[in-house]
């Protein structure tokens, strides 16, 4: 595993949080301007997990909050939540991705003044995207003969492979088609050729990385 520190959070764009405490003064309290009553600690986690970060503060009246991430606004999502109970503020991202990696600030401000802090997150990448090592090409074969279109694929986790024929996706084993598999070997079987099994061959690959593919043609032909 490695850290990995990347570009702006998706979702990001120019927005101010929107909480529903701000600007409300707490009668039984003084007034004073917004400050952070401790550190935001540095935060280190895995791709997939949430990524959170909370830190105290004071301020009446109750402060505005504006989160940033290396120095963009950031605005609220599916994956990205605010909080604020009124003596805490809080950012969770869940699942947190590598490109979510950076240095996080969050401002406070009121009236009476304002004030900012910030912290770093790193990000661990533990997912690798699929990988053909080895891949097929073109291939010729006679009538009633077998082809085979072997492969090697590397990723993790380990990826799901599913095979196309003409786009239209070889499901499981058949009269026609036998598929192995394995470890990272693969490979795609087409019995007793006949001229209607020309076309194009695919393998696409898929794991919580991304995805891959590796194609070709198969022709039928009466001489090698």
């Amino acid at each position: 595993m490695y850290q990995v520190v990347a570009g702006n959070t998706e979702g990001t764009a120019s927005c101010k949080a929107k909480l529903d405490v701000a600007g409300k003064v707490r009668p039984d309290t003084p007034e004073e301007k917004p400050a952070f009553t401790s550190p935001m600690r540095d935060v280190s986690v895995e791709e997939g997990q949430p990524l959170t970060l909370d830190v105290s503060f004071v301020g009446n009246p109750i402060p505005n909050v504006n989160w940033t991430k290396d120095g963009e606004p950031i605005e609220s999502s599916e994956r990205v939540t605010t909080s604020c109970n009124g003596k805490k503020v809080g950012l969770q991202i869940d699942p947190c991705k590598p490109k979510d990696a950076g240095v996080y600030g969050c401002r406070l401000s009121n009236p009476l003044g304002e004030d900012a802090i910030s912290a770093n997150a790193i990000v661990r990448k533990v997912y690798q995207s699929p990988t053909f090592t080895q891949k097929f090409t073109d291939l010729q074969q006679m009538p009633t003969f077998d082809a085979k279109f072997p492969a090697r694929v590397t990723g993790i986790p380990q990826p799901e492979v599913t095979w196309y024929f003409n786009d239209k996706p070889i499901l499981k084993d058949n009269d026609k088609y036998k598929i192995k598999r394995d470890g990272d070997a693969f490979c795609l079987y087409v019995k007793d050729c006949a001229y209607d099994d020309s076309g194009r061959y695919k393998c696409r690959a898929v794991n919580k990385g991304g995805e891959a593919e590796c194609a070709a043609n198969l022709a039928i032909v009466d001489k090698m």
